[in-house]
């Protein structure tokens, strides 16, 4: 409550959802609720891909998992989580082998994530970006077709904010320094929302990646 009014939030945030899905949301759902206001959270290290490869996961278990995971069993997930929560090994040798792997490019979906801060971005990466101004370009006609105030939220990954995080991702990454920048994500989404007329809040404190995703306030 503020000023003697009363305000109704619906959280429709989902853990995996891109801007193409919350986009896919509003379009079946969130609209239908007919909101005063819309706050929509861009996580670019996550999203790109996951807008670029929209259906490139399915429900499991309860949970959203790749397609391509082999280990697509609940109790298989189960004996995974436990065994990476109790062994450095397996935690170390599981992230050696999926660096390989994006490396080798049997991760598409990680290609545009680990672009973002490339000074020169791949082509993954490029066609991410592509691929959520036309999701942001939907929502943002949406909104300005039903009166609905838009604001858009750009969630950093803790990397670009702590240099300790910086030093280790470009050793684990065996990347120049020279060839990061990490204030090109934010940048490259300010631009996205200028095209649309739409406002851009940046948060800036580590540890609140997820702390907005999409919501509704009436």
């Amino acid at each position: 409550r503020g000023g003697g009014r009363a305000f109704e939030v619906i959280n429709a945030g989902v853990s995996g959802y891109g801007t193409f899905h919350e986009a896919a949301f509003l379009r079946d759902e969130g609209w239908s609720y007919q909101p005063d206001f819309l706050i929509l959270q861009v996580f670019p290290n996550n999203d790109l891909g996951e807008n670029l490869y929209p259906f490139s996961r399915e429900v499991r278990g309860g949970f959203l998992r790749f397609k391509s995971d082999p280990g697509g069993s609940p109790r298989w997930e189960r004996v995974k989580e436990f065994v990476r929560g109790r062994s450095h090994a397996y935690r170390f040798l599981g992230d050696r082998f999926n660096l390989l792997k994006i490396r080798l490019g049997w991760e598409p979906f990680y290609a545009a994530s680990l672009g973002v801060y490339l000074t020169t971005p791949t082509a993954d990466t490029e066609r991410g970006w592509e691929a959520t101004a036309r999701s942001l370009d939907e929502i943002a006609r949406a909104a300005r077709e039903r009166g609905v105030g838009l604001l858009v939220v750009l969630a950093p990954k803790n990397v670009a904010l702590d240099a300790d995080l910086q030093a280790a991702f470009v050793a684990f990454h065996r990347v120049s320094v020279r060839a990061l920048d990490w204030d090109r994500p934010g940048r490259r989404l300010a631009e996205l929302c200028r095209a649309e007329g739409v406002e851009l809040l940046t948060e800036h404190a580590p540890g609140s990646n997820h702390s907005l995703e999409c919501f509704f306030a009436q």
